[in-house]
């Protein structure tokens, strides 16, 4: 079942940020705070993470923007 990344409990959500992180090349701190901020529909199946291919690309955009506001 997808849930809101909220709903998720706190291992899920550490797989989450494991996961995403190392997918999108940046440190776990962003993936941690664009993922509270965007709150996107996901799921964790056999330690991978499951979400919507326009809500990866969204999320990889946010974690640029906010890579290049930080620098």
């Amino acid at each position: 079942m997808i849930r809101r990344y909220h709903e998720l409990n706190e291992e899920e959500k550490q797989i989450a940020i494991t996961r995403l992180a190392s997918r999108v090349k940046t440190t776990e701190c962003n993936m941690l705070d664009v993922l509270n901020h965007m709150n996107p529909l996901l799921t964790i199946r056999g330690g991978k993470v499951v979400m919507f291919r326009e809500a990866m690309s969204l999320l990889t955009k946010k974690i640029q923007a906010y890579q290049a506001d930080t620098l």
